[in-house]
């Protein structure tokens, strides 16, 4: 067995960096939130909302914090930002991340941030980290197709999970789609969707479907834009549902779930974001349904899906 300190052992740095090596992960711990989007490419990350710090003279400050896989603290009080490369065609999913290499001497190499361009496609990824070993990921950033400004709808800056929130990690799945109308009359799975992020590979793109790979207590939400308005005699409107399968019935049931309406403006326009939380096994199945019982088609737009395994319920 490895003993990191020992008894009346000199206090390097080194040491100090690897003691908690296998207690806490790296990862970014707090910090480095996205400030609203401009009518320009620049990504400005502040570290404003961060917890206080205060140094051994009383003096506090808020700084973002981010531990590498050395064991090394790293601490940022400036806010940071990014020239961030246009789309064409097809959207893209960006990665900005923090590089930093420890080494015994004086005066060591600072840190460095950088961005890993993704790869444009109808179906994004982000791209993987070059060095891992010294790398921390910071956020993804994910651009519409024809992105000229990042004030424009669809950009979605996602800072990494709190590596003290998401174990192992957990299931993570933040996915959207683009235009579902005109929807008809009927009923209507969400299907083709975009993929932001899945930490486990859980969600199917293509049906819509969320598989999960280990029971626990699930969170999930729907945020759905409706065009709505009076037609005939009747009136347009939609409806949204969390679904589970149950596999003992065979049969797919309502999560019970909260939701809140918000009017963006517009022609006779509508989000409605829905919220469930249910008790999921593994194997079983989510997906998230639509339904226009009105006289006349509807438009949905930009509905974004985001999923994930709730840590201190298992």
């Amino acid at each position: 067995m490895k003993e990191y300190l020992k008894y009346q052992e000199d206090d390097s740095t080194a040491l100090l960096n690897s003691w908690l090596n296998g207690v806490l992960p790296s990862g970014v711990y707090c910090g480095f939130d996205a400030l609203d989007f401009q009518a320009d490419m620049i990504l400005r990350l502040t570290q404003s909302l961060a917890p206080e710090h205060i140094d051994m003279s009383g003096n506090g400050s808020k700084v973002g914090v981010v531990r590498t896989k050395q064991g090394v603290i790293l601490a940022e009080d400036q806010n940071i930002n990014f020239d961030i490369a246009p789309t064409t065609t097809l959207p893209r999913i960006d990665v900005i991340y923090i590089q930093y290499q420890y080494q015994a001497v004086a005066n060591p190499p600072l840190p460095f941030y950088s961005i890993l361009k993704g790869t444009p496609s109808s179906t994004p990824t982000a791209p993987d980290l070059t060095t891992p070993a010294l790398q921390v990921k910071i956020a993804e950033l994910y651009l519409p197709a024809n992105c000229e400004t990042l004030n424009e709808p669809g950009v979605r800056y996602i800072k990494s999970p709190s590596p003290i929130l998401y174990r192992n990690p957990q299931s993570l799945v933040i996915v959207k789609t683009g235009t579902a109308g005109p929807l008809p009359t009927q009923s209507l799975i969400f299907t083709n969707y975009v993929k932001i992020q899945d930490t486990k590979n859980e969600f199917n793109t293509t049906t819509g479907i969320f598989t999960a790979i280990e029971d626990g207590f699930y969170f999930a939400s729907i945020t759905v834009r409706f065009d709505f308005g009076e037609a005939g005699t009747g009136r347009w409107f939609g409806m949204c549902h969390i679904e589970k399968f149950n596999a003992n019935s065979n049969a797919w049931e309502v999560v019970n779930s909260v939701f809140h309406n918000t009017d963006p403006g517009g022609y006779y326009q509508a989000n409605k974001t829905l919220i469930g939380i249910t008790y999921v096994k593994k194997g079983e199945k989510i997906r998230f349904k639509i339904e226009n019982p009105g006289d006349a088609p509807i438009n949905s737009y930009d509905n974004n899906v985001f999923i994930f395994k709730m840590p201190l319920l298992d």
